[in-house]
């Protein structure tokens, strides 16, 4: 059974936290590429161009390539913030199908829903 993901690449950009409440945690995402890609386990194994963990690995590389020359978006902070010069790379992996009808699955809607709300951060 195949089931298509899609996946997102973008460079973050994170306002200064300043001396003001309003600027904490905001940010905004300037995508930089989107795909499609198969989650086949065989089609990963075989290292298929369509496979998720192919096109993860050529979309990371562009991104952090990319990281660099990406440019500031228009001012989006409120009065007194500032963007910061430091760049995240956010990566988001999205299932367009889901399964139904098996064992665990209301544990999967639950882990679902909580990392939609506190997605999954990885960090060097």
């Amino acid at each position: 059974m195949r089931f298509i993901y899609s996946i997102l690449f973008a460079v973050s950009f994170f306002i200064s936290t300043g001396a003001d409440a309003q600027c904490l945690g905001s940010f905004k995402d300037i995508p930089i590429a989107s795909k499609l890609a198969t989650s086949s386990t065989y089609a990963n194994l075989r290292g298929s161009a369509d496979s998720l963990k192919v096109l993860t690995e050529e979309l990371m590389q562009s991104a952090i390539n990319e990281i660099n020359q990406a440019t500031h978006p228009e001012p989006f902070c409120p009065a007194g913030c500032k963007i910061k010069p430091e760049r995240e790379i956010v990566f988001l992996s999205t299932p367009n199908k889901y399964l139904s009808g098996y064992d665990d699955e209301q544990v999967c809607q639950e882990l679902r829903s909580r990392t939609r709300t506190t997605p999954i951060e990885f960090k060097n």
